[in-house]
């Protein structure tokens, strides 16, 4: 048994940090890209990222704890999520917030 790999934690402990844009954000990163063409982040890169620019990375939705929900698709943990009035952004947030220095 086990957690599937696509949902398993990513060791961020030796990421050296770049910058502090998302210094006191908190994400929960549902999933990332399948690979299927074009530019393809999965959820440990893009969890690498938020850590390298100064973001706190959960593996659960925590009310009050998470400030920002990303994902790169819909699945079943997405719906449930929307289901509980959750927003959800497209994970090219990240990158929005990182380009434009917030």
């Amino acid at each position: 048994g086990g957690v599937i790999a696509a949902y398993r934690d990513t060791d961020t402990s030796t990421v050296r940090q770049e910058s502090s844009i998302l210094m006191g954000k908190t994400f929960y990163v549902v999933n990332g890209d399948l690979g299927l063409g074009g530019v393809n982040y999965t959820k440990p890169e893009l969890e690498r990222i938020i850590a390298r620019h100064g973001g706190r990375k959960v593996q659960n939705y925590k009310p009050g704890v998470v400030d920002y929900v990303v994902a790169a698709h819909m699945d079943v943990k997405v719906r449930n999520l929307i289901k509980m009035n959750v927003d959800i952004l497209n994970y090219d947030y990240v990158w929005e917030s990182i380009d434009s220095g917030q």
